[in-house]
């Protein structure tokens, strides 16, 4: 995967994926991010599994609902082996491929690409 379809890739799962839909914070896409081969769709994996096994630096994206029944995206990174959560505003329509919810997915994954020395990706 090119660092430039990124965005895209992450926007496209998030609105579309019914996987991730119906298994809401039970599982996620896999973006693993290695510097000698770039980014590699790991596939859907158990979140959980994904969290806890560790290794290449990493995005993982996921659907998670709250107590009042809002459905929001939840991407985690994992640079150096640390793990961090990284929650988006939800959307009644289930809209995530708005310039905002663009920019904000770019914001996250940025400093993983950065970390793993690859090039930030697109903003569209």
């Amino acid at each position: 995967m090119e660092p430039e379809t990124l965005i895209d890739f992450v926007t496209s799962e998030i609105a579309e994926a019914p996987d991730l839909f119906h298994q809401r914070a039970y599982l996620a896409r896999v973006i693993s991010v290695d510097p000698a081969g770039g980014l590699r769709d790991d596939g859907v994996q158990p979140l959980a599994h994904a969290v806890d096994a560790g290794g290449a630096n990493a995005i993982l994206v996921t659907l998670e609902a709250d107590g009042s029944g809002a459905i929001y995206p939840v991407l985690y990174t994992r640079i150096g082996g640390a793990v961090n959560e990284h929650p988006l505003e939800p959307d009644p329509l289930l809209r995530y491929d708005t310039p905002e919810t663009r920019a904000a997915i770019a914001a996250i994954v940025g400093p993983v690409l950065k970390a793993s020395g690859i090039g930030a990706p697109a903003r569209s």
